[in-house]
C-alpha cells in the first residue's frame, strides 16, 4: 500500500508547517488521521494554499473510499497533483479514471475534462507531442470542439483540412439547445478558427473572435434564474 505523502509549506524564517494554525497540532492530526503518512516534502506557497490542498485532498481520498467505481474523486486527484507538479501521481490518477469512464460510457464526450485534465499533464512536463497524438486519437472517433481547441493551440500544423472543415460545419450546421450548450460547443470552435488564422488572416480571426467573445458576454448577461429555464 502506497504511503499518504504529507507537504510542509516553506514560511520566513527557515521555519515550515503543515497547513496554517499550530505546527505541533497540525503533525499531531496527520498523525492522528493518517498514522501511515509519511513527510515526504515541501510546498513553497503561502499558508493558506497549502491548508487548502490538504482539505483538497483530505476530501478526495475519502471520495475514492466511498465510491471507488467513480471516475470522479480519481481525476480531482490527478488536478490536485498536478497543481502541485507531482506528475507521476496526476498521470496515475487521471488513468485509472479514464479507464472507469471508458468501462462505464462509450461516448467519450460524456468524460471530455478527464482527458484535458490528461493532457494538461502532459503540456506541463513538455510532452507537447504525446499530447498531439492523445488529442488525435480521440478526434479520430468522433469529433470534439474544446479537444480541437487544444490541438491548436499546441501546434495547429497537426490540424488538417478535414478537421478545419468540420469545425467550420459544425458552427454552420449545429443547433444548440440552450447557451450553456453553446459555451461548451460553440465558443470553443469560434476561439479554434480565431486562434487558426491568427498570423495568416487577422481580418478573419478578428471576426471569429469577436463572435466568441460576444456569445460569453451574451452567457455572462444571464442570470441563474434564466438559465435553469432555459435548461
Amino acid at each position: 500500500k502506497k504511503l499518504r505523502e504529507i507537504y510542509f509549506t516553506h514560511l520566513e524564517n527557515h521555519t515550515y508547517k503543515i497547513g496554517c494554525g499550530d505546527t505541533n497540532n497540525r503533525l499531531r492530526n496527520a498523525r492522528i488521521y493518517f498514522p501511515e503518512a509519511v513527510v515526504v516534502g515541501v510546498i513553497p506557497c503561502p499558508n493558506d494554499k497549502a491548508e487548502d490542498i490538504e482539505k483538497s485532498d483530505f476530501f478526495i481520498q475519502k471520495a475514492k473510499k466511498l465510491n471507488p467505481d467513480s471516475p470522479s474523486p480519481f481525476q480531482n486527484a490527478a488536478a490536485l497533483y498536478l497543481f502541485m507538479r507531482s506528475f507521476e501521481l496526476a498521470q496515475k490518477e487521471i488513468e485509472y479514471s479514464i479507464n472507469l469512464n471508458e468501462a462505464k460510457v462509450k461516448d467519450y464526450a460524456f468524460y471530455v475534462p478527464a482527458l484535458l485534465v490528461k493532457i494538461f499533464i502532459l503540456i506541463a512536463q513538455k510532452k507537447q507531442s504525446e499530447a498531439v497524438e492523445f488529442i488525435k486519437k480521440y478526434l479520430k472517433i468522433n469529433f470534439n470542439a474544446e479537444l480541437f481547441l487544444q490541438l491548436i493551440q499546441i501546434d495547429k500544423k497537426e490540424v488538417g483540412s478535414d478537421l478545419l472543415n468540420h469545425c467550420k460545419l459544425q458552427i454552420e450546421k449545429k443547433s444548440y439547445n440552450s447557451k450553456m450548450e453553446i459555451y461548451q460547443h460553440l465558443v470553443p470552435l469560434y476561439f479554434s478558427l480565431a486562434l487558426y488564422y491568427e498570423k495568416e488572416n487577422s481580418d478573419l480571426s478578428d471576426e471569429y473572435f469577436i463572435k466568441a467573445n460576444r456569445e460569453i458576454f451574451s452567457i455572462q448577461r444571464l442570470n441563474m434564474v434564466q438559465l435553469q429555464k432555459q435548461e
